[in-house]
């Protein structure tokens, strides 16, 4: 026991040293621990944030924040693993020398288990302490991304503090785990070797080849033939498996392939810095082209999280024009036609001279919509009785009368009978139709439809037909139909009312306060406001109570803000997180190449090679392969495109030329970045092989 205590401050010494001395590779593996440590506990802690909880529209950026746990929690263990293995290889010849020495190997893993509980010890300690030390600052960033009140107040959450402390514990003890278990398993040595070991000419791997062209060309198939937006929201995940796949394929047996016939044109091979950099990475690309693999998708990761989230967040105002084109939105769900307007309209009137304001562009329309399935120009009931359907079969038929038609767009018109306009959103239509087992003549098919439900569903990939049928007798017909086809699941019968309001934002957000207030329109009558889109529970209630659901573009801001501005958030720190983590695999491959190509640069200099010789095949060996997984993410990303707009319509985001300026943006400084860090990694390569830098 004596002993064994005597020992101890030795092997804490040691270990110490052994951090100390290996700085190089354990300071950025120390921070990025440190930073990641910190991230996982700021978007815990926020996740648990009482003001985030408590506010309008909580919800939905507690499932964002929620989500982001995960992501890093994952990417975590999977990095950090990642990076772990890269030390421990580096390592290797170190533990061998110990063990030739005499050191056993139960004292080596004692070693190596202080060396663990220093550099977790260090990263939980400092990553919790910056993540206390930030939280409030990155919160009051997050309030200040979504618009809302800055709060005064700090708030420690314990529970962030525990999961933060168990989850990087686990990590770093799976990571001993499994240092200890390459030790154990190695012999002297393969240890003094470990570091040493080379890899023979790799193959080239044709079949390999062709499966990765041919996962690459079908996810790229995939994006570029989606049409509908609700088909790109499940085949968007297959498409990034098959690319990832793909992309792992192609690198490690196309840039094989790519060296070999390289090597073949004597032109080119056959210069100093091309044949010491080809002959060199051939025979070390089979490690090289996973590396290269991983940060290809790391790069095409972080374009693709901060472009869509970027878009999103600064097309807000373009998303709110799209979906409320008018400031106020006035809804009364019934089964039958609404009979008094007038009352209501005089009572909206009433409230808004209240709040000092005028109404401009007032419109007032009966209308329902109702799920149909189209065969041809017969459109029949559809077989799920769900009116609300977004399955790619229902065609959404929306129906209103001619009076109603003339008043919101100032165009008479004159039919009788079974006469209807039609506008078939996706399809044409022929001189007739039947609806119901009723025929109707089309007397014109219109080009648009002034109601913004039959824009919506074009947005969704959609089919939708909408009708102006001659009167409220062939509508109440055509209503009755669904309902009894339908039952309790069909279609409300809405009353809507829209209206411009002049004033400031603040008076409308006042205005549509006083609007929603119990009996404002109707006496003894609720009004239901809120989420933009309404649930089916709240339409029953609607339904039931004949309560009226009001809604203000201005109100809606907030909820939309909280939700994309929530995204937005998440993807700087998700994006932020990517590009740690690529920097850092950037620099650990050049480093280790570094390592691997000490020796022979040295010969090389030692036979004559002059450093002008030495810093032109760096740049080379550098050049050739750097870029490449850059540019393969431009690539992607470019393919992606079709398939990412078409997901971006889910959340109402229509504007491609943002998303277009976002992604190029977002391009431009990410390859200015890494134009900076191949600048630095490339000093650092030639530090290591050329002597006289040492």
């Amino acid at each position: 026991m004596k002993k064994h205590n005597k020992g101890f401050p030795f092997f804490l010494k040691l270990a110490a040293t052994n951090i100390k001395k290996h700085r190089q590779e354990y300071l950025p593996y120390l921070l990025t621990c440190v930073m990641t440590i910190m991230m996982f506990y700021t978007i815990v802690s926020l996740s648990q944030n009482d003001t985030l909880k408590n506010m309008s529209g909580g919800t939905s950026m507690m499932m964002i924040l929620s989500f982001g746990n995960w992501v890093i929690a994952i990417f975590a263990v999977v990095f950090l693993f990642y990076t772990n293995s890269f030390l421990i290889k580096r390592r290797k010849k170190e533990f061998g020398l110990f063990n030739i020495l005499g050191m056993e190997k139960k004292h080596i893993a004692g070693v190596m288990a202080l060396e663990t509980l220093i550099t977790g010890g260090f990263s939980i300690v400092v990553g919790l302490l910056l993540g206390l030390l930030f939280n409030k600052l990155i919160f009051l960033l997050l309030l200040k991304i979504i618009h809302y009140d800055i709060q005064l107040g700090f708030q420690i959450s314990p529970v962030a503090l525990a999961l933060t402390t168990l989850l990087f514990f686990g990590i770093f003890t799976l990571g001993l785990l499994y240092n200890l278990f390459q030790i154990r398993l190695a012999n002297p040595v393969e240890l003094l070797r470990g570091g040493k070991t080379g890899e023979r000419e790799p193959k080239t791997k044709v079949v390999l080849a062709i499966i990765g062209f041919l996962c690459l060309g079908t996810g790229y198939a995939i994006s570029l033939t989606v049409d509908k937006p609700l088909d790109a929201l499940y085949l968007f995940l297959v498409a990034v498996i098959l690319v990832i796949i793909g992309t792992y394929c192609l690198f490690t047996a196309g840039s094989i392939f790519i060296l070999k016939q390289l090597r073949k044109n004597k032109h080119y091979y056959y210069q100093t810095s091309h044949f010491i950099s080809v002959s060199g990475m051939i025979y070390r690309m089979k490690q090289n082209a996973i590396g290269l693999a991983n940060i290809c998708i790391l790069s095409t990761m972080v374009l693709v999280v901060l472009s869509t989230t970027v878009s999103l967040y600064l097309g807000v105002d373009n998303i709110m024009t799209y979906l409320f084109p008018q400031d106020l939105y006035i809804r009364h769900y019934g089964d039958t036609f609404y009979e008094d307007p007038e009352t209501v309209s005089d009572n909206i009137a009433a409230i808004v001279a209240d709040q000092g304001l005028q109404i401009k562009d007032y419109h007032d329309y009966n209308e329902f919509t109702m799920g149909t399935v189209r065969r041809g120009d017969t459109f029949d009931y559809h077989p799920g009785n769900t009116w609300y359907a977004t399955t790619a079969d229902v065609c959404m038929t929306q129906v209103m009368t001619a009076a109603d038609y003339t008043a919101l767009t100032g165009e008479a018109i004159s039919i009788t009978g079974n006469e209807v306009l039609a506008y078939g959103n996706l399809f044409d239509l022929g001189d007739t139709l039947t609806l119901f087992g009723t025929e109707y003549s089309v007397v014109k098919q219109l080009r648009d439809f002034p109601l913004k439900e039959a824009e919506y569903d074009t947005t969704f990939g959609l089919e939708c037909l909408c009708l102006v049928v001659s009167d409220r007798t062939h509508m109440a017909d055509i209503y009755e139909k669904q309902q009894t086809a339908y039952g309790v699941d069909a279609s409300p019968l809405n009353y809507d009312i829209t209206f411009d309001l002049t004033g400031t934002d603040a008076q409308k957000i006042a205005c549509n306060a006083a609007l929603n207030a119990p009996g404002a329109l109707v006496a003894d009558t609720a009004v239901h406001g809120g989420a933009p889109i309404i649930s089916s529970d709240q339409l029953s209630i609607n339904r039931e109570s004949g309560s009226f659901d009001v809604r203000c573009r201005q109100d809606q801001y907030r909820t939309f803000y909280y939700a994309y501005g929530g995204m937005f958030f998440l993807g700087l720190l998700l994006g932020t997180v990517f590009i740690m983590a690529t920097v850092l695999i950037i620099y650990y491959k050049q480093i280790s190449e570094g390592h691997d190509d000490q020796g022979r640069f040295t010969i090389m200099q030692n036979v004559g090679m002059s450093h002008a010789e030495v810093r032109r095949a760096i740049r080379s060996q550098v050049l050739t392969v750097f870029f490449l997984p850059l540019a393969m993410a431009c690539v992607h990303i470019t393919f992606a495109f079709p398939v990412i707009t078409k997901l971006l319509k889910l959340f109402s985001l229509t504007d491609t030329v943002l998303f277009v300026q976002c992604t190029l943006g977002v391009i431009a400084v990410f390859a200015l970045l890494y134009a900076g860090v191949y600048a630095l990694t490339a000093r650092a390569y030639y530090r290591i092989v050329s002597p006289r830098s040492r």
